[in-house]
């Protein structure tokens, strides 16, 4: 079977760099919404914040998720129960 007419045929390797090249992009776009969106809820919580709501209820609205900070390692370590 011969490819359609005006169809141009490539190597694998060809094919192979340009799929890369589409995941790639797609992985850049992904995560610049995904940063976009973060920051939009940070700044939706800090604005309900200032206006005086809780910040349980200011986290909920927002949707942005408050990370508490990790326990600061001591050094000693903990029996498994």
């Amino acid at each position: 079977m011969s490819p359609p007419e005006g169809a141009v045929e490539i190597t694998e390797a060809e094919y192979e760099a340009g799929s890369a090249a589409v995941v790639a992009g797609t992985e850049a776009r992904r995560e610049a919404e995904s940063v976009a969106l973060l920051d939009g809820r940070r700044a939706d919580h800090d604005a309900l914040i200032e206006a005086g709501l809780p910040a349980a209820t200011a986290a909920r609205l927002s949707g942005h998720v408050v990370k508490e900070p990790e326990p600061a390692a001591t050094g000693r370590r903990t029996k498994a129960r």
